[in-house]
């Protein structure tokens, strides 16, 4: 639900009648961020599913597989975004 939601602010942002102003393109950057963290929630989730019980026995191959550094630079973009963006609205609300 939560990556659903998020999609729709992106695709009403995007191909919606309304034109892109400062504030919306910042709501637009965190509808992103949002949805990345959703993806990387989603990634650990079915990770934790399906080494349910025997995490010891797969965590070497889960850390070094391709899959994880996704899943990481996922988290890591998601946070960094939404800092960004968030001090960018900050200051944009301030000085109208």
């Amino acid at each position: 639900m939560f990556n659903f939601t998020n999609g729709y602010v992106v695709i009403v942002l995007l191909f919606g009648i309304i034109k892109l102003e400062v504030l919306r393109l910042l709501v637009f950057n965190l509808a992103i961020a949002d949805f990345f963290t959703g993806l990387f929630l989603v990634m650990l989730a079915i990770v934790d599913a399906s080494t349910l019980g025997e995490l010891n026995v797969h965590a070497i191959t889960m850390l070094t597989s391709n899959g994880f550094k996704l899943a990481g630079f996922l988290g890591v973009l998601s946070s960094e975004l939404s800092v960004y963006t968030d001090s960018v609205y900050t200051l944009a609300v301030i000085t109208m």
